[in-house]
């Protein structure tokens, strides 16, 4: 067995430069290579698990590695394949996410707009939502400092809202709206203010459900990213939380999550699946 450090890192390297030409963008073949070199970067992990001199977490390769079958994760039409593929980079997610959880951020913090799109899609839910949670539960704010960069969809409706406030009022909710934009991501922040708009949509319509359950995962990430900026400064809790009050989420999200929790209603799929990373996805692919 391989037992040397700088064999995994060769190794490693040449699966990133392999990367570069196998994920090609508009490759014919993209999802099949891309299982391939999943299975490649699953066996290399597990084999390095027995050399102490070499460390997954510190390779760079690695990581850039995860980052792009992430990407392909939240790209791909995965097709005929769908079933292997998606069972594959979960695996690969559990690997990583119990072993070394600092391999997937990269992922995750690039593709956040991505991930949170992926959680209407029934096949992508489960693996999006864990990429999105290691997102949340990570200690840094997105921005920082006095250049923090407000959505601009966010903008407007903060112009919107100090309309009808006094100028003393104004200014306390722009600096609420500061540094929830300093820990949101920007996607989440527009879906938190159209969660609103939505009580006008039937969970019966077509996309209604689905809709539904990205709304209701959106919202729970936006609670483990309260309290993770909370516990970093007990303010950012009061500010965030003032700009959550402000677009109206609470009402319809306490609504929905009642009624997804009647027992008394059969549901193809469920929602706490996605909690929970033991045996979530089992769970969830067994529900499909």
């Amino acid at each position: 067995a391989l037992n040397d450090g700088e064999t995994f890192r060769r190794i490693s390297a040449m699966m990133y430069s392999l990367s570069d030409i196998v994920l090609l963008d508009g490759s014919c073949n993209l999802v099949e290579d891309s299982l391939h070199l999943m299975n490649a970067t699953s066996s290399l992990q597990y084999a390095s698990d027995s050399c102490i001199d070499y460390s997954s977490v510190d390779n760079e390769d690695e990581k850039s590695v995860m980052s792009k079958l992430s990407g392909c994760f939240v790209n791909l039409n995965i097709g005929d394949i769908e079933e292997l593929w998606i069972e594959t980079f979960s695996s690969l997610l559990q690997q990583n996410y119990h072993k070394s959880p600092a391999m997937l951020l990269p992922a995750a913090n690039s593709l956040l707009k991505e991930l949170c799109d992926c959680l209407a899609d029934p096949v992508k839910r489960w693996c999006a939502f864990q990429l999105l949670r290691l997102f949340a539960q990570d200690s840094q704010p997105i921005q920082s400092g006095d250049d923090i960069m407000i959505p601009s969809e966010t903008e407007q409706q903060l112009l919107e809202w100090k309309e009808i406030m006094d100028e003393e009022e104004g200014i306390e909710l722009e600096e609420d709206v500061s540094v929830a934009a300093s820990w949101l991501p920007e996607r989440i922040m527009s879906l938190l203010q159209n969660i609103g708009n939505d009580s006008a949509f039937s969970h019966s319509e077509p996309d209604g459900q689905d809709r539904l359950m990205r709304n209701l995962l959106v919202w729970i990430a936006s609670l483990e990213i309260l309290d993770v900026a909370g516990n970093v400064d007990m303010r950012n809790r009061s500010h965030i939380s003032s700009f959550i009050q402000k677009t109206n989420a609470l009402g319809w999200i306490m609504t929905s999550a009642l009624q997804e929790a009647d027992l008394d209603i059969c549901r193809s799929e469920n929602i706490f699946a996605c909690l929970d990373m033991e045996d979530g996805m089992d769970d969830f692919l067994n529900g499909k």
